[in-house]
């Protein structure tokens, strides 16, 4: 693990901490790790309330999601009320709403940017796997020593 200490000299908050009559540091001394260990022991305030909020924890898994980026529990929420079609018809509806009242205007600035997506799209699904493989085996051969 490689560590670097990053000295970082804050002239400005001597000046800072006067305007705001707070004494700050004129060193801040800041960890940066390529390993995958934290570089130390995390010291919290004293006025931190870990046991009411938690420090977040990173999921193994994320949580399922439909159409790539909405969370599968925005779509559970409607259905014991409205059932299965309940989350697909809100969207449809709140759409018309913002497009009627002219929210969201559809420029041709607009529908430049969704062929483009669709160009982009249609090279990734045909290119992407010849690609791919070229490139991991100039990576092989560049890295012998990788496995």
């Amino acid at each position: 693990m490689t560590l670097f200490w990053i000295l970082e000299i804050t002239a400005q908050a001597n000046t800072l901490a006067s305007l705001q009559a707070v004494q700050l540091p004129s060193v801040i001394v800041r960890c940066v790790t390529t390993g995958n260990q934290l570089c130390g022991k995390i010291q919290e305030g004293p006025e931190r309330d870990l046991v009411n909020f938690p420090r977040p924890k990173r999921l193994v898994h994320p949580g399922a999601v439909r159409f790539g980026f909405l969370p599968d529990e925005w779509f559970n929420f409607f259905y014991p009320k409205t059932g299965v079609t309940g989350p697909y018809v809100f969207g449809f509806g709140f759409l018309t709403y913002v497009l009627s009242k002219e929210i969201w205007v559809l420029e041709h600035e607009f529908w430049s940017g969704v062929s483009l997506f669709a160009m982009i799209i249609y090279a990734i699904k045909k290119f992407g796997p010849q690609l791919s493989q070229y490139l991991e085996k100039e990576q092989q051969v560049s890295i012998p020593f990788a496995s």
